[in-house]
């Protein structure tokens, strides 16, 4: 069978004391960290049926956030990552940290109208010291803006419809997020810990709207749709900014 369990628990907004940072790695945050932790080891758990090679986290804002405290902290756990928009300050992973996260698939998105989170202090940086360290499959789509991709919406002058720029979760949940030619949703869905990781070269932009951190390169208006994509054993579900997402993929049934 091609199923997935999907978790998806609203994650609570404070931690970070209102976006201050004052508990990253602190106290509140190991406890939210914890319990999360623990609702999806429990589940694993009382789920037999689970592919344990094949779990994947991710999620926006604050649920990035989380995405990378756990990751951090479970470096072993999860098969590959997709924080969105994430929130957790370079300034707060060691570089202990770094080395034992940067073999693991991590796709990024972020947007670089984002007034919300600062990418530069968040994204960016983390992105760049993974590379230092030799990370292979990890990836980033980094948007210009976030505009309406659907020919629905526009403005009065008849462009696209600009939306906040911390939304960059609507390029992600669209299925439009590139690296070059390489595609996010069917690279996640390739993703399995041990000897059968995938391991996908980062390759350089084309014409799709994903740009490199630090280029001049511009986002191009026309959008893949995704169609061709075949996103075998993954669930979707869209949540607030706040949210996480957790896609245990289940085990093939041996006919």
């Amino acid at each position: 069978m091609n199923d997935a369990y999907v978790i998806a628990p609203q994650c609570p907004t404070m931690w970070m004391d209102g976006g201050n940072g004052e508990y990253q790695n602190g106290e509140k945050g190991s406890i939210y960290a914890k319990g999360l932790f623990d609702l999806i080891d429990t589940y694993v758990k009382n789920n037999p049926d689970v592919d344990t090679s094949k779990i994947y986290i991710g999620g926006c804002s604050n649920g990035g956030y989380m995405t990378m405290e756990m990751i951090l902290k479970h470096p072993d756990y999860f098969a590959a990552a997709f924080p969105i928009c994430e929130a957790y300050q370079n300034q707060y992973i060691t570089d202990a940290e770094i080395n034992a996260i940067k073999d693991m698939p991590i796709w990024f998105t972020y947007a670089k109208t984002d007034t919300t989170v600062d990418y530069t202090l968040c994204t960016e940086p983390t992105l760049k010291r993974l590379l230092a360290a030799g990370a292979k499959n990890v990836h980033v789509s980094a948007f210009d803006d976030v505009r309406d991709t659907s020919g629905e919406y526009k403005n009065e002058d008849g462009s696209a419809y600009e939306y906040n720029g911390h939304w960059s979760w609507i390029y992600w949940d669209n299925n439009e997020c590139y690296e070059g030619d390489l595609n996010a949703w069917k690279w996640l869905g390739q993703q399995a810990k041990a000897t059968s990781v995938v391991v996908t070269p980062t390759t350089k932009p084309t014409t799709k709207p994903t740009t490199k951190p630090g280029t001049d390169t511009k986002t191009d208006s026309t959008v893949k749709t995704g169609d061709e994509t075949a996103l075998t054993g993954l669930s979707f579900m869209m949540l607030a900014s706040a949210g996480a997402y957790i896609y245990l993929k289940r085990r093939e049934q041996v006919r």
